[in-house]
Protein backbone atom coordinates (compact mmCIF):
# COMPACT_ATOMS: atom_id res chain seq x y z
CA UNK A 1 0.00 0.00 0.00
CA UNK A 2 2.85 2.36 0.90
CA UNK A 3 4.50 1.61 -2.46
CA UNK A 4 1.30 2.59 -4.27
CA UNK A 5 1.07 5.85 -2.32
CA UNK A 6 4.72 6.60 -3.11
CA UNK A 7 4.02 5.90 -6.78
CA UNK A 8 1.11 8.34 -6.79
CA UNK A 9 3.29 10.95 -5.08
CA UNK A 10 5.95 10.57 -7.78
CA UNK A 11 3.27 11.00 -10.45
CA UNK A 12 1.84 14.13 -8.81
CA UNK A 13 5.25 15.68 -8.21
CA UNK A 14 6.18 15.26 -11.87
CA UNK A 15 2.92 16.86 -13.07
CA UNK A 16 2.84 20.33 -14.64
CA UNK A 17 -0.42 20.92 -12.78
CA UNK A 18 -0.68 21.93 -9.13
CA UNK A 19 -2.27 19.39 -6.78
CA UNK A 20 -3.27 19.86 -3.14
CA UNK A 21 -5.00 17.48 -0.73
CA UNK A 22 -7.16 18.83 2.11
CA UNK A 23 -8.43 17.16 5.24
CA UNK A 24 -12.20 17.31 4.79
CA UNK A 25 -13.10 17.97 8.43
CA UNK A 26 -10.60 20.74 9.25
CA UNK A 27 -9.84 21.96 5.68
CA UNK A 28 -6.18 21.72 6.57
CA UNK A 29 -3.70 21.18 3.71
CA UNK A 30 -2.21 17.68 3.97
CA UNK A 31 -0.20 17.61 0.76
CA UNK A 32 1.06 19.96 -1.98
CA UNK A 33 3.06 18.75 -4.97
CA UNK A 34 6.36 20.18 -6.19
CA UNK A 35 4.70 22.23 -8.93
CA UNK A 36 3.13 24.46 -6.27
CA UNK A 37 6.57 25.12 -4.82
CA UNK A 38 7.92 25.98 -8.29
CA UNK A 39 5.09 28.38 -9.18
CA UNK A 40 4.62 30.15 -5.85
CA UNK A 41 8.20 29.80 -4.57
CA UNK A 42 6.83 28.55 -1.24
CA UNK A 43 8.16 25.33 0.37
CA UNK A 44 5.45 22.71 0.94
CA UNK A 45 6.06 22.55 4.68
CA UNK A 46 5.35 26.30 4.89
CA UNK A 47 2.04 25.83 3.09
CA UNK A 48 1.00 23.16 5.59
CA UNK A 49 1.73 25.46 8.52
CA UNK A 50 0.77 28.80 6.96
CA UNK A 51 -1.70 28.33 4.07
CA UNK A 52 -2.24 32.11 3.98
CA UNK A 53 1.13 32.35 2.24
CA UNK A 54 -0.77 31.09 -0.81
CA UNK A 55 -4.25 32.42 -0.03
CA UNK A 56 -3.06 36.03 0.35
CA UNK A 57 -1.96 35.96 -3.29
CA UNK A 58 -5.48 35.06 -4.48
CA UNK A 59 -7.33 37.88 -6.20
CA UNK A 60 -10.77 36.56 -5.22
CA UNK A 61 -10.20 34.61 -2.02
CA UNK A 62 -13.93 34.55 -1.17
CA UNK A 63 -14.72 32.58 -4.34
CA UNK A 64 -12.13 29.97 -3.41
CA UNK A 65 -13.35 29.68 0.18
CA UNK A 66 -16.93 29.31 -1.01
CA UNK A 67 -16.06 26.36 -3.29
CA UNK A 68 -13.89 24.76 -0.60
CA UNK A 69 -16.70 24.92 1.97
CA UNK A 70 -19.21 23.65 -0.59
CA UNK A 71 -17.29 20.47 -1.37
CA UNK A 72 -16.55 19.81 2.31
CA UNK A 73 -20.28 20.01 3.11
CA UNK A 74 -21.92 18.53 0.01
CA UNK A 75 -19.11 16.29 -1.26
CA UNK A 76 -19.71 17.55 -4.83
CA UNK A 77 -17.02 18.33 -7.39
CA UNK A 78 -16.80 21.91 -8.64
CA UNK A 79 -14.71 23.79 -11.17
CA UNK A 80 -14.13 27.53 -11.33
CA UNK A 81 -11.60 30.17 -12.39
CA UNK A 82 -8.95 31.38 -9.99
CA UNK A 83 -6.24 34.03 -10.33
CA UNK A 84 -3.20 34.99 -8.28
CA UNK A 85 -1.09 38.12 -8.09
CA UNK A 86 2.51 37.00 -8.10
CA UNK A 87 5.63 39.16 -8.63
CA UNK A 88 3.70 41.94 -10.39
CA UNK A 89 2.08 39.39 -12.71
CA UNK A 90 -1.39 37.87 -12.81
CA UNK A 91 -1.51 34.07 -13.10
CA UNK A 92 -4.77 32.47 -14.23
CA UNK A 93 -5.85 28.93 -13.33
CA UNK A 94 -8.72 26.56 -13.93
CA UNK A 95 -9.48 25.17 -10.45
CA UNK A 96 -11.17 21.82 -9.84
CA UNK A 97 -12.21 20.50 -6.41
CA UNK A 98 -12.99 16.77 -6.20
CA UNK A 99 -13.71 14.30 -3.36
CA UNK A 100 -10.99 11.69 -2.79
CA UNK A 101 -12.55 9.67 0.01
CA UNK A 102 -14.66 10.28 3.10
CA UNK A 103 -11.81 12.13 4.83
CA UNK A 104 -10.02 14.09 2.11
CA UNK A 105 -10.57 16.53 -0.76
CA UNK A 106 -8.40 17.10 -3.82
CA UNK A 107 -7.69 20.38 -5.65
CA UNK A 108 -6.19 20.59 -9.13
CA UNK A 109 -4.95 23.93 -10.51
CA UNK A 110 -4.26 24.11 -14.24
CA UNK A 111 -2.26 27.14 -15.38
CA UNK A 112 -4.08 28.84 -18.28
CA UNK A 113 -2.18 32.16 -18.13
CA UNK A 114 -0.67 31.75 -21.59
CA UNK A 115 -4.05 30.87 -23.09
CA UNK A 116 -5.61 33.85 -21.31
CA UNK A 117 -2.94 36.19 -22.69
CA UNK A 118 -3.44 34.83 -26.20
CA UNK A 119 -7.20 35.34 -25.94
CA UNK A 120 -6.65 38.88 -24.63
CA UNK A 121 -4.28 39.68 -27.50
CA UNK A 122 -6.80 38.33 -30.01
CA UNK A 123 -9.54 40.38 -28.37
CA UNK A 124 -7.40 43.54 -28.42
CA UNK A 125 -6.38 42.84 -32.02
CA UNK A 126 -10.03 42.47 -33.03
CA UNK A 127 -10.91 45.72 -31.24
CA UNK A 128 -8.03 47.51 -32.98
CA UNK A 129 -9.10 46.08 -36.35
CA UNK A 130 -12.68 47.31 -35.84
CA UNK A 131 -11.46 50.75 -34.81
CA UNK A 132 -9.08 50.87 -37.77
CA UNK A 133 -11.95 50.00 -40.12
CA UNK A 134 -13.97 52.83 -38.56
CA UNK A 135 -11.06 55.24 -38.91
CA UNK A 136 -10.52 54.33 -42.56
CA UNK A 137 -14.25 54.56 -43.28
CA UNK A 138 -14.75 57.81 -41.38
CA UNK A 139 -11.58 59.83 -40.70
CA UNK A 140 -9.86 58.99 -43.99
CA UNK A 141 -12.99 59.23 -46.10
CA UNK A 142 -14.26 62.60 -44.84
CA UNK A 143 -11.23 64.69 -45.91
CA UNK A 144 -11.37 63.16 -49.39
CA UNK A 145 -15.07 63.95 -49.66
CA UNK A 146 -14.30 67.52 -48.57
CA UNK A 147 -11.45 67.88 -51.06
CA UNK A 148 -13.64 66.57 -53.87
CA UNK A 149 -16.40 69.04 -52.98
CA UNK A 150 -13.97 71.97 -52.87
CA UNK A 151 -12.43 70.97 -56.21
CA UNK A 152 -15.93 71.12 -57.73
CA UNK A 153 -16.31 74.65 -56.34
CA UNK A 154 -12.94 75.66 -57.82
CA UNK A 155 -13.96 74.32 -61.21
CA UNK A 156 -17.18 76.34 -61.05
CA UNK A 157 -15.42 79.49 -59.75
CA UNK A 158 -12.80 79.39 -62.50
CA UNK A 159 -15.48 79.00 -65.15
CA UNK A 160 -17.22 82.07 -63.72
CA UNK A 161 -13.91 83.94 -63.23
CA UNK A 162 -14.38 84.07 -59.42
CA UNK A 163 -10.66 83.95 -58.64
CA UNK A 164 -10.95 85.11 -55.02
CA UNK A 165 -13.38 82.30 -54.16
CA UNK A 166 -11.20 79.82 -56.04
CA UNK A 167 -8.12 80.89 -54.05
CA UNK A 168 -10.05 80.46 -50.80
CA UNK A 169 -11.11 76.95 -51.82
CA UNK A 170 -7.50 76.11 -52.69
CA UNK A 171 -6.44 77.20 -49.18
CA UNK A 172 -9.09 74.92 -47.69
CA UNK A 173 -7.87 72.03 -49.86
CA UNK A 174 -4.30 72.60 -48.69
CA UNK A 175 -5.41 72.50 -45.05
CA UNK A 176 -7.55 69.39 -45.64
CA UNK A 177 -4.62 67.72 -47.42
CA UNK A 178 -2.32 68.44 -44.47
CA UNK A 179 -4.86 66.93 -42.08
CA UNK A 180 -5.28 63.91 -44.34
CA UNK A 181 -1.51 63.40 -44.56
CA UNK A 182 -1.23 63.63 -40.76
CA UNK A 183 -3.88 60.91 -40.39
CA UNK A 184 -2.19 58.61 -42.91
CA UNK A 185 1.23 59.08 -41.28
CA UNK A 186 -0.18 58.47 -37.79
CA UNK A 187 -1.99 55.30 -38.90
CA UNK A 188 1.13 54.09 -40.69
CA UNK A 189 3.33 54.65 -37.61
CA UNK A 190 0.78 53.02 -35.32
CA UNK A 191 0.36 49.92 -37.50
CA UNK A 192 4.14 49.59 -37.81
CA UNK A 193 4.60 49.79 -34.04
CA UNK A 194 1.85 47.29 -33.24
CA UNK A 195 2.27 44.74 -36.00
CA UNK A 196 5.98 44.68 -36.90
CA UNK A 197 9.38 44.85 -35.27
CA UNK A 198 10.73 48.24 -34.28
CA UNK A 199 14.49 47.97 -33.64
CA UNK A 200 15.81 50.31 -30.97
CA UNK A 201 19.33 51.68 -30.72
CA UNK A 202 20.21 52.98 -27.27
CA UNK A 203 23.04 55.50 -27.05
CA UNK A 204 24.43 57.91 -24.42
CA UNK A 205 22.53 61.18 -24.95
CA UNK A 206 21.80 64.49 -23.23
CA UNK A 207 18.14 64.75 -22.19
CA UNK A 208 18.23 68.56 -21.88
CA UNK A 209 19.38 68.95 -25.50
CA UNK A 210 16.60 66.62 -26.70
CA UNK A 211 13.88 68.55 -24.86
CA UNK A 212 15.18 71.95 -26.03
CA UNK A 213 15.33 70.79 -29.66
CA UNK A 214 11.72 69.58 -29.44
CA UNK A 215 10.59 72.91 -27.95
CA UNK A 216 12.22 74.74 -30.88
CA UNK A 217 10.57 72.45 -33.42
CA UNK A 218 7.14 73.28 -31.96
CA UNK A 219 7.72 77.05 -31.74
CA UNK A 220 5.67 77.81 -34.85
CA UNK A 221 2.82 75.57 -33.64
CA UNK A 222 2.69 77.34 -30.26
CA UNK A 223 2.69 80.92 -31.64
CA UNK A 224 -1.01 81.20 -32.70
CA UNK A 225 -2.13 80.44 -29.12
CA UNK A 226 0.69 82.52 -27.60
CA UNK A 227 1.57 79.63 -25.32
CA UNK A 228 4.35 80.31 -22.83
CA UNK A 229 6.67 77.30 -22.60
CA UNK A 230 8.69 77.23 -19.38
CA UNK A 231 11.72 74.97 -19.08
CA UNK A 232 14.38 75.81 -16.51
CA UNK A 233 16.39 72.65 -15.75
CA UNK A 234 18.54 72.72 -12.63
CA UNK A 235 21.02 70.22 -14.04
CA UNK A 236 22.12 70.94 -17.63
CA UNK A 237 24.14 67.73 -17.89
CA UNK A 238 21.56 64.98 -17.37
CA UNK A 239 22.70 62.03 -19.48
CA UNK A 240 20.92 58.70 -20.03
CA UNK A 241 20.97 55.70 -22.35
CA UNK A 242 18.01 55.77 -24.72
CA UNK A 243 17.01 55.53 -28.36
CA UNK A 244 17.15 59.16 -29.52
CA UNK A 245 14.52 58.79 -32.26
CA UNK A 246 12.08 56.90 -30.02
CA UNK A 247 12.32 59.26 -27.03
CA UNK A 248 12.04 62.32 -29.29
CA UNK A 249 8.85 60.86 -30.77
CA UNK A 250 7.44 60.09 -27.31
CA UNK A 251 8.18 63.58 -26.00
CA UNK A 252 6.91 65.24 -29.20
CA UNK A 253 3.59 63.39 -29.06
CA UNK A 254 3.04 64.39 -25.42
CA UNK A 255 4.17 68.00 -25.97
CA UNK A 256 1.95 68.29 -29.07
CA UNK A 257 -0.96 67.00 -27.00
CA UNK A 258 -0.30 69.68 -24.35
CA UNK A 259 -0.27 72.42 -27.01
CA UNK A 260 -3.47 71.15 -28.57
CA UNK A 261 -5.45 71.22 -25.33
CA UNK A 262 -3.98 74.43 -23.87
CA UNK A 263 -5.97 77.65 -23.83
CA UNK A 264 -4.74 80.81 -25.55
CA UNK A 265 -1.97 82.55 -23.55
CA UNK A 266 -1.71 79.49 -21.31
CA UNK A 267 1.46 77.94 -19.91
CA UNK A 268 3.19 74.62 -20.45
CA UNK A 269 5.70 73.86 -17.72
CA UNK A 270 8.42 71.33 -18.46
CA UNK A 271 10.67 69.87 -15.79
CA UNK A 272 13.23 67.12 -15.46
CA UNK A 273 14.31 65.49 -12.21
CA UNK A 274 16.70 62.70 -11.32
CA UNK A 275 15.07 60.38 -8.78
CA UNK A 276 16.22 57.23 -7.03
CA UNK A 277 15.57 54.74 -9.84
CA UNK A 278 14.71 56.88 -12.85
CA UNK A 279 14.85 60.29 -14.49
CA UNK A 280 11.40 61.86 -14.78
CA UNK A 281 10.44 64.30 -17.53
CA UNK A 282 7.22 66.18 -16.76
CA UNK A 283 4.97 68.03 -19.23
CA UNK A 284 2.26 70.02 -17.43
CA UNK A 285 -0.40 72.20 -19.07
CA UNK A 286 -3.23 74.39 -17.77
CA UNK A 287 -5.70 73.36 -20.44
CA UNK A 288 -8.65 71.04 -20.80
CA UNK A 289 -8.49 68.15 -18.37
CA UNK A 290 -8.95 64.59 -19.58
CA UNK A 291 -12.55 63.47 -18.88
CA UNK A 292 -12.96 60.58 -16.46
CA UNK A 293 -14.85 58.63 -19.13
CA UNK A 294 -11.78 58.32 -21.38
CA UNK A 295 -8.90 58.22 -18.88
CA UNK A 296 -8.64 54.44 -19.16
CA UNK A 297 -8.52 54.59 -22.96
CA UNK A 298 -6.22 57.48 -23.90
CA UNK A 299 -3.29 55.15 -24.65
CA UNK A 300 -5.34 52.79 -26.83
CA UNK A 301 -5.05 53.00 -30.63
CA UNK A 302 -8.02 53.61 -32.92
CA UNK A 303 -10.43 54.57 -30.14
CA UNK A 304 -13.34 56.98 -30.45
CA UNK A 305 -12.04 59.02 -27.48
CA UNK A 306 -10.30 61.66 -29.60
CA UNK A 307 -11.30 65.30 -29.04
CA UNK A 308 -10.90 68.64 -30.77
CA UNK A 309 -8.26 70.97 -29.36
CA UNK A 310 -9.08 74.32 -27.73
CA UNK A 311 -8.71 76.07 -31.10
CA UNK A 312 -10.63 73.40 -33.00
CA UNK A 313 -7.50 71.40 -33.87
CA UNK A 314 -8.32 68.01 -35.33
CA UNK A 315 -7.10 64.89 -33.56
CA UNK A 316 -6.40 61.51 -35.10
CA UNK A 317 -6.42 59.93 -31.64
CA UNK A 318 -3.21 57.98 -32.17
CA UNK A 319 -0.50 60.23 -30.74
CA UNK A 320 -0.61 58.98 -27.16
CA UNK A 321 -1.04 55.37 -28.31
CA UNK A 322 2.15 55.74 -30.37
CA UNK A 323 3.96 57.29 -27.39
CA UNK A 324 2.83 54.51 -25.05
CA UNK A 325 3.79 51.74 -27.46
CA UNK A 326 7.24 53.24 -28.00
CA UNK A 327 7.67 53.59 -24.24
CA UNK A 328 6.84 49.90 -23.71
CA UNK A 329 9.30 48.85 -26.41
CA UNK A 330 11.92 51.13 -24.91
CA UNK A 331 11.45 50.01 -21.30
CA UNK A 332 10.13 53.42 -20.22
CA UNK A 333 7.04 54.39 -18.23
CA UNK A 334 4.40 56.97 -19.12
CA UNK A 335 1.88 58.10 -16.54
CA UNK A 336 -0.44 61.07 -16.18
CA UNK A 337 -2.64 62.97 -13.77
CA UNK A 338 -5.47 65.25 -14.83
CA UNK A 339 -7.92 67.42 -12.94
CA UNK A 340 -10.69 69.77 -14.04
CA UNK A 341 -9.73 73.48 -13.96
CA UNK A 342 -6.10 72.56 -13.29
CA UNK A 343 -4.98 70.78 -16.44
CA UNK A 344 -2.96 67.67 -17.18
CA UNK A 345 0.54 66.50 -16.36
CA UNK A 346 2.30 63.68 -18.21
CA UNK A 347 5.37 61.99 -16.77
CA UNK A 348 7.97 60.09 -18.80
CA UNK A 349 10.22 57.94 -16.60
CA UNK A 350 13.58 56.75 -17.89
CA UNK A 351 15.30 54.10 -15.74
CA UNK A 352 19.03 54.32 -15.18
Amino acid sequence: MKEIKDYYKIMLDSSQEIFLIYEKKTLKILYANQRLEEVFQIPAHSIYEKPDLMYEKMIKKNTFQSHLEQISQKNQSSDFSLSFSLNDKILYFNAFFFPIDSKSIGLRLTDVSEKKMTEQKLFESEKARSRLNYLIGHDLKNPLVGIKGLSDFIHSDLKNNNLKEAEQSISFIQEASRNYLAIVEAVSRSVKLYYSDFPLEKTHNCLIALIESCILSFRKQSEPKEIEVIFEPEDETLIADFDLTALKEIFSQIFSNALKFSYKKGKIILSIEKKERFIEISVADEGIAIPESIKNHIFEPFTDSKRLGTAGEHSVGLGLAIAKRLALLHGLEIDFESEEKKGTRFMIRIPY
